[in-house]
């Protein structure tokens, strides 16, 4: 942390996807940014320097250094952990499905993509959802892969795909112009999985980690927390406990 004290300022990197770190032309906003803006005040930073990049950057960006962390709405996953290091979990999301206006294909799960097989299917490039159809053996020939959210979403749009898959709460931020979102089923009886989410560090940068762990753990839950994540659609269900 002593560059980020000298310079009074931390980087962030983030991705631009509603709802969770995207930039209005008035400066970056969304659940996540937000809530790290908090963050960030509570550690005594004066400044945020935004980054913005591609999805399938934000862990190679972060272990490069060209920017502290990563803001962006990312799962954490067993093998994310091999290469990154995250924060405690702020958000706790499940799966979402954007599709045209009554969903023609009749698509709710991933596992309906193994059935419907004339369905074709958008992910972001090192997405959980990509690894997900890789593990079901979906042919490669039926997936896209895209670097933003935004791609994913013309990619429905424009015909050229079917379905795209991502966090519920994104393809809400989605809808519209013949296009709606389905929040996805079960593939077995029982609650629907979720996925934490947090924000993202370099493994070689402990001491910022745990001064970030300790500002947002001050934080999590509290009335300034629901604050920053109420006006992007979350709720007391979506935050941790």
């Amino acid at each position: 942390m002593p560059r980020i004290r000298a310079e009074n300022a931390i980087r962030v990197g983030y991705t631009g996807a509603a709802p969770f770190a995207f930039d209005t032309g008035d400066g970056v906003t969304g659940a996540s940014a937000e809530f790290a803006k908090r963050v960030v005040a509570r550690l005594g930073i004066a400044r945020i320097d935004w980054v913005r990049t591609s999805f399938g950057d934000l862990i190679a960006g972060v272990r490069a250094g060209r920017y502290d962390l990563a803001a962006s709405g990312m799962f954490i996953t067993a093998a994310r952990r091999h290469v990154a290091a995250f924060s405690d979990p702020y958000l706790r999301v499940s799966l979402g499905l954007l599709v045209k206006a009554g969903n023609p294909l009749d698509l709710h799960s991933p596992q309906d993509l193994l059935v419907r097989t004339a369905a074709r299917v958008v992910v972001l490039r090192g997405s959980v959802e990509e690894r997900d159809l890789e593990r079901r053996g979906l042919s490669p020939s039926r997936v896209l892969r895209v670097n933003s959210t935004e791609e994913g979403r013309n990619t429905v749009a424009r015909g050229r795909a079917d379905v795209l898959l991502l966090a519920l709460p994104s393809v809400r931020a989605m809808v519209g112009d013949g296009l709606e979102a389905v929040a996805a089923r079960s593939d077995s009886p029982g609650d629907l999985p979720t996925h934490d989410i947090a924000f993202v560090f370099a493994p070689d940068q402990p001491a910022l980690l745990r001064a970030w762990n300790a500002a947002q753990g001050e934080i999590l839950g509290t009335n300034a927390h629901r604050t920053a994540i109420a006006p992007f659609g979350f709720a007391d269900a979506d935050i941790p406990k």
